[in-house]
């Protein structure tokens, strides 16, 4: 369902409703708008397809624009736009890793074995977040283990691996000005990170139970978890 808000007022919000997005019988796991497209979101349903959707403001309608294929057996259940819409991330939980180049077509470029990246054998990819200007992925494990990728070349090389949490990583926010990043995890812990020395700054501990998911301000002032 997409709602287009049309005011401070959520009451006077029209909402698009978007039958079997991505067929009758798969259900949408994450969705991606496309930062320099606003109407073109990606979808992905822990299958082997990504469906590029087209959300129409004057009629209120969405079609799809086309379908990126994997493997048939590749079960992709996460997907994210870089925030100036170069790049597309997917990934699947424990296979892959996978680069589409948005300026072409979105065009795979590149794919990273899960296990050739976490320290951890038989690893569990659980949280995603692209870094401020698209240059560097964070990815965050099952294992409590955070992996730095940057891309370059129009490639995925790991940057820096830190055993970030005792428990899996369940959330990744980078502040929207570049100073630091927050990971949040399951073990009921939040660590706020400075972006330029890679060092833990401060620990939430008193949260009480596992961190869901977590959210910084567009100033960078507010941290949200729950």
């Amino acid at each position: 369902t997409v709602w287009f808000i049309k005011d401070a007022s959520f009451d006077k919000s029209v909402k698009v409703y978007i039958p079997d997005c991505c067929g009758s019988d798969k259900l949408a796991t994450d969705l991606s708008w496309n930062p320099t497209s606003l109407n073109q979101m990606a979808v992905v349903s822990n299958s082997s397809e990504i469906s590029l959707l087209l959300i129409n403001e004057i009629t209120l309608t969405a079609s799809k624009l086309r379908t990126l294929s994997l493997g048939s057996k590749t079960k992709v259940n996460s997907c994210l736009y870089d925030p100036l819409g170069n790049w597309l991330l997917a990934a699947t939980k424990s296979e892959k890793i996978y680069l589409f180049n948005v300026k072409e077509d979105h065009r795979l470029v590149h794919s990273l074995n899960v296990n050739d990246i976490s320290p951890n054998t038989n690893d569990v990819v659980y949280s995603i977040a692209w870094n401020n200007n698209g240059s560097h992925i964070f990815v965050g494990f099952k294992s409590g283990h955070l992996v730095i990728l940057k891309v370059r070349d129009e490639m995925l090389e790991v940057s820096t691996k830190i055993k970030a949490h005792t428990s899996s990583i369940t959330g990744i926010k980078i502040d929207p000005w570049g100073r630091y990043f927050v990971t949040g995890s399951s073990d009921g812990n939040c660590y706020i990170w400075s972006l330029k020395s890679l060092c833990c700054e401060k620990i939430i501990q008193d949260l009480d139970s596992a961190v869901v998911a977590l959210d910084v301000c567009h100033l960078g002032k507010i941290l949200g978890v729950c």
